[in-house]
């Protein structure tokens, strides 16, 4: 339990028990998500009565499109340095009442939103977003807390580059992305986190902390009217703004490029980004499962070959969505030509949906196993959500997905995987252009 609070929390935490000694709106079905407005701000609720556990995600929706070159890695800033104090909890107070309450916050900021959230007990759950919505609400942001920040985020930034794997899939993305708001860094750059002040960061909490730009996703075993009233108490004094979410636009390139960055390595990094369509589209869960196929056949050539002991695909999984083929190798020239060699294999391959079947059941024990917590759950909710509209379960969605056919896995590839955005970081004299860029 948080102790000394100050009079503002002391007010949210009565507005919290008044609200609770009303009781129960509605009888509620454990297990389904439920969706609700508050006060403006949406909530997606699923209860879950098998555990005592909560998680909540908070989404600040916009992401990249949100910012600029000058305030790349703001909202993290923010986040992060609230931690060092609040209002509410001034200084070491804010880490400490969070850590009697058993919780843990976590902050994720991606290219579509910024998640802010934590996992905690169930019964320590008014406690708990007191902490939170303080912190996000009434950073105290002093000059120690954001120096510490900074030094903390320019350390991440830095180590991105020393990274190879790391800095190869950030120069794909400065490729591809290269006319889209994805170019922007939501954890921000060198130059950019230095020049960050406390001006600008008080300048875009009031801003950009307004209710339309919130999407709440609860999951675990906490009553619709404890969300209902820690909101009423809490974000429902935000001002309402006149954010609208839509999808971003399509990313997409009507040739292939490639990038080399010279660097001394024990071997050659390629990534490679290709442009899908948005996440809304049916076609989307066409190139997901195209693109699991994908890695799994490199995965298993390159290395039968000997040419690397990394390969594969991955999918890109954002509102402008796409995928990305990726290979360490001393090798490049072969094993691009491998990777080219399945691609068109996929393309034209004619096999029926029993070839799939095998394949399918291991993909759904995996993503089932992948969604399984209250957090992976909450995890799943929102973006489902926001990118096809829809309150959906995982379940659901995979039985979706497992209805993509042999031709619309084909049709995945010959309209997608093309037009690729090579990024190369290694020994320039290696590089296979003539693979990359036919």
């Amino acid at each position: 339990m948080v102790d000394a609070m100050s009079a503002s929390t002391a007010t949210v935490v009565y507005l919290l028990a008044s609200a609770l000694a009303a009781g129960p709106l509605r009888a509620q079905t454990p297990d389904a998500t439920l969706h609700y407005d508050v006060d403006g701000v949406e909530v997606l609720h699923r209860v879950v009565d098998s555990n005592d556990l909560v998680a909540v995600n908070l989404y600040l929706l916009g992401g990249s499109a949100q910012l600029d070159e000058r305030t790349q890695g703001i909202e993290p800033f923010l986040l992060y340095a609230a931690e060092r104090g609040t209002e509410a909890f001034p200084g070491a107070r804010t880490e400490q009442a969070m850590v009697r309450t058993g919780s843990r916050v976590v902050v994720s900021a991606g290219a579509d939103w910024t998640v802010f959230g934590f996992r905690g007990l169930a019964e320590e759950f008014e406690d708990t977003w007191a902490v939170f919505a303080d912190r996000l609400m009434r950073p105290t942001l002093d000059p120690v807390a954001l120096e510490v920040t900074r030094s903390q985020l320019l350390a991440a930034a830095r180590a991105q580059e020393d990274d190879p794997d790391a800095a190869v899939r950030f120069q794909a993305e400065r490729l591809a992305y290269a006319n889209h708001p994805y170019r922007y860094q939501t954890y921000g750059t060198e130059t950019s986190l230095a020049q960050l002040t406390a001006a600008d960061l008080r300048e875009y909490l009031d801003r950009e902390l307004v209710r339309s730009r919130l999407l709440v996703v609860a999951v675990g075993n906490v009553s619709r009217v404890r969300v209902e009233a820690a909101i009423q108490a809490t974000l429902s004094r935000l001002p309402p703004g006149n954010f609208a979410w839509t999808l971003p636009a399509p990313w997409t390139h009507d040739q292939p490029n490639v990038d080399v960055v010279e660097r001394q390595l024990s071997t050659n990094y390629i990534v490679g980004y290709y442009a899908g369509p948005p996440a809304s589209s049916e076609e989307r869960a066409w190139l997901q499962l195209a693109t699991s196929v994908l890695s799994s056949m490199v995965f298993r050539e390159i290395r039968a070959e000997g040419l690397s002991y990394s390969a594969g695909a991955y999918e890109i999984d954002r509102g402008a969505s796409g995928g990305a083929i990726y290979v360490s190798s001393q090798d490049p020239q072969k094993s691009m030509e491998a990777i080219n060699d399945l691609i068109d294999f996929l393309g034209q391959a004619q096999f029926d949906r029993a070839d799939l079947r095998d394949f399918t059941k291991r993909w759904k024990m995996d993503y089932y196993l992948r969604n399984e917590t209250n957090a992976e759950q909450a995890g799943f909710i929102g973006p489902a959500y926001l990118y096809r509209g829809v309150v959906q379960s995982p379940q659901e969605y995979v039985d979706g997905l497992l209805e993509v056919s042999p031709n619309d896995l084909r049709r995945a590839i010959v309209r997608y995987v093309k037009n690729i955005q090579f990024a190369y970081l290694g020994d320039p004299e290696q590089v296979p252009r003539d693979a990359m860029v036919p």
